[in-house]
């Protein structure tokens, strides 16, 4: 038990340390269809409604990035500097922001 919690930990830790990225979008968007259709044709609604939450959840990750206390981070917005972050949350647009 002990080390199943603490494989979650490191992978929730691993999530939450990457700056957002596209893959991440574009698994929610899967996740939002495939499980909505496959909700649909068995007639499952919590499924479906499961289906939805959990991939706007990974969506809307894909958005967000956590900036370490110490870490400065210069965003590009389609290779042109757009803006200097400092930490705390911070958003970005996947595909079309880079992070430095």
């Amino acid at each position: 038990m002990r080390k199943m919690s603490s494989s979650l930990f490191s992978i929730s830790k691993r999530i939450v340390n990457q700056k957002g990225s596209g893959a991440h979008a574009i698994a929610g968007l899967l996740i939002l269809i495939v499980g909505v259709a496959f909700g649909l044709s068995i007639e499952s609604e919590a499924l479906v409604y499961a289906a939805i939450v959990i991939g706007l959840a990974t969506i809307i990750s894909a958005f967000l990035m956590i900036i370490k206390q110490y870490e400065r981070v210069i965003i590009l917005r389609l290779g042109r500097y757009h803006r200097q972050v400092g930490p705390g949350v911070q958003t970005r647009i996947p595909f079309v922001d880079s992070v430095l």
